[in-house]
């Protein structure tokens, strides 16, 4: 079936709004995992300052 003039574009659209889903999804993991190193941190932080203060 030939592309009709329009369709090409919808469709590399459609191609891009996949890419930039796919990296924003990324980019979300990759939030949730530095959020979390960031929590582990601070309780490691909580707790080596309650040894010290003891």
């Amino acid at each position: 079936v030939p592309l009709q003039p329009g369709q090409s574009f919808k469709f590399t659209v459609l191609e891009t709004l996949d890419r930039i889903k796919e990296e924003f999804q990324f980019l979300q993991a990759q939030y949730h995992s530095l959020k979390l190193e960031c929590e582990k941190l601070a309780s490691e932080k909580t707790e080596m300052q309650r040894h010290y203060i003891m």
